[in-house]
């Protein structure tokens, strides 16, 4: 592996942990009596930055790396179910997830919390979905090895 590819795959973490944590300030604010705007602000654009970044760095480390030195390891190692459906599983809720945090932010710019009640859902599932992800990472290092 190249130290660009290396530099990718941290950077594919890093940025979803970051990512992941702000997904959980985001919620935990929303649940308060009264939110504080500009972290609200802050903090769900931070979400939103980071997982584009690690989506981006994800999906260069996926095509010059991953797709070819990886995934055919797994799929003939004994735990080849962590690619056909961990892997698929992350790669299709890790695709929605960016989008669900931009309109989060997109909504959030305002002072205004017209629709809190539906953001408390939006951004706990948002962070739900992320916990899991993180997981299924894990996993699927682990059936490298």
């Amino acid at each position: 592996m190249t130290i660009l590819l290396a530099t990718m795959l941290v950077l594919h973490v890093l940025l979803g942990v970051i990512g992941t944590m702000s997904a959980y300030v985001v919620w935990r604010e929303l649940l308060r009596s009264q939110p504080r705007p500009s972290w609200l602000k802050w903090y769900s654009l931070t979400t939103w930055v980071t997982w584009l970044g690690a989506w981006l760095a994800g999906g260069y480390y996926y095509v010059f790396y991953y797709g070819e030195q990886v995934k055919p390891v797994i799929k003939a190692g004994e735990y080849a179910w962590a690619h056909s459906v961990v892997t698929e599983w992350k790669e299709h809720v890790f695709l929605f997830l960016p989008f669900l945090a931009f309109a989060t932010w997109f909504e959030l710019r305002s002072s205004q919390l017209t629709h809190q009640r539906a953001l408390v859902w939006s951004s706990g599932v948002m962070w739900l979905l992320s916990l899991c992800i993180t997981a299924a990472g894990v996993l699927i290092s682990g059936a490298v090895q």
